[in-house]
């Protein structure tokens, strides 16, 4: 197992992402059962029709442009929207082997399938190279291996149940293990009203999915978990919102998968950043 830096030359271990050197043998293997098991997941519909990650002829951008144009009604009707972008802590990393496998039994997983997957999932031992220094051998209880072509598909279903407890959203969007959620008002509310129940609704989802994480011992970022006010009013009311007894930031900005979304979707931003990428990618003078 190596860890390679997501940011500078002496990172936190936070800032580590392990990548797993595995079995060539076994990487044939796991290419075989492949198919068979994303045959299963689509046949019976396990993946949800909110998840665009790890999947083929499905873009990245389908779910920036559908929260947008959810968002783009509410401001061309007058009114406000909440978008809840919400992170999970090294969502791969923390996958919880036994609730996995109790998930997947409940999706009616043939046997066969099922039990090659214990079987992969059990035993499983690594050591950590970085820097030229190697850890001792110990044992993985947690996690997926990065670097395996089955993990992506084992970790759809092990968070498909999320969309269950979503209620009230009227959209919500997962790109792998990114979630965002978007609410949003009746018509004929007053602001502060509609600010109200936006409010109300977005503390029930965040009570909900706590009760989901503390049960199937999901970690979920409250640092980079943001909420994010959709408006067209100069002044705004303060909203707040509690994940277990932590405060949620709102923003006024987002950038999400790599596009920016403002709360009062203004290009200004997005052109102007993009225009500061495309001159430091041919290294022109803006």
């Amino acid at each position: 197992m190596f860890c390679n830096t997501k940011s500078n030359a002496y990172p936190r271990k936070n800032d580590l992402r392990p990548i797993s050197i595995l079995n060539a043998i076994g990487k044939v293997y796991e290419k075989v059962l492949h198919p068979k098991y994303h045959t299963w997941l689509k046949e019976n519909k396990i993946i949800p029709h909110q998840q665009s990650g790890f999947q083929a002829n499905i873009r990245l951008q389908t779910r920036v442009l559908s929260v947008y144009e959810e968002a783009r009604q509410c401001i061309a009707t007058n009114r406000p929207g909440l978008i809840l972008f919400v992170d999970f802590v090294s969502a791969f990393d923390k996958v919880w082997h036994k609730a996995l496998l109790v998930k997947l039994a409940r999706f009616h997983l043939p046997s066969r399938l099922w039990l090659w997957l214990r079987s992969w999932l059990s035993d499983r031992s690594a050591y950590v190279s970085f820097g030229g220094l190697e850890s001792d051998v110990f044992y993985i209880e947690w996690g997926l291996p990065q670097g395996s072509v089955i993990s992506p598909l084992i970790y759809i279903p092990y968070l498909a149940d999320l969309v269950e407890i979503k209620e009230p959203v009227r959209k919500d969007k997962f790109f792998a293990d990114d979630w965002s959620l978007f609410f949003s008002v009746p018509y004929g509310l007053s602001f502060s009203t509609s600010c109200t129940l936006l409010q109300r609704q977005g503390q029930e989802a965040f009570d909900k999915i706590h009760v989901y994480c503390e049960y199937w011992l999901v970690e979920l970022s409250v640092t980079k978990t943001v909420a994010m006010l959709i408006h067209s009013q100069i002044q705004v009311p303060s909203l707040k919102l509690i994940y277990n007894g932590h405060e949620i930031k709102f923003v006024n900005k987002f950038t999400d998968l790599d596009y920016l979304i403002t709360s009062k979707l203004g290009l200004g931003q997005l052109l102007n950043l993009q225009c500061s990428q495309i001159f430091h990618l041919f290294k022109l003078c803006p």
